[in-house]
């Protein structure tokens, strides 16, 4: 891999660990002053995110960047599942969504690439 494709993986997994910071649970409790008889509330923010299965095209692993960003939440995972399988790429099989965001995020920067290759894996 080249020092600027480096740089720029680097920075696609940057910003998917930005967008999955987010995605946790807090639980916002106000502290209550010593002799403060006001009343305080709770609230709790929960964040999920569930896509539909899909089979993914037979051209999932020659797919072109292009194409892979017209396709619905469901396809691009099920594109991203299928490349990243048999560690060929530098994402974790187990990271699914991982692959997801990074996929988008190298895809939009290098749109004539593959989402193979914008995975880090070979040239299909």
């Amino acid at each position: 891999m080249t020092k600027p494709r480096v740089a720029v993986a680097l920075c696609g997994v940057g910003v998917a660990v930005a967008a999955l910071a987010g995605c946790s649970k807090s639980d916002l409790t106000p502290v209550k002053a010593a002799g403060d008889s006001s009343t305080t509330t709770s609230t709790s923010v929960t964040t999920s995110t569930q896509v539909e299965s899909s089979t993914p095209p037979s051209n999932a692993l020659t797919m072109s960047c292009t194409e892979f960003m017209g396709l619905d939440q469901a396809t691009k995972q099920a594109v991203t599942t299928e490349v990243i399988a048999g560690n060929r790429t530098i994402v974790n099989p187990n990271n699914t969504s991982l692959a997801v965001v990074l996929a988008e995020a190298m895809c939009t920067h290098e749109p004539n690439s593959t989402v193979n290759t914008a995975l880090g894996g070979p040239p299909a």
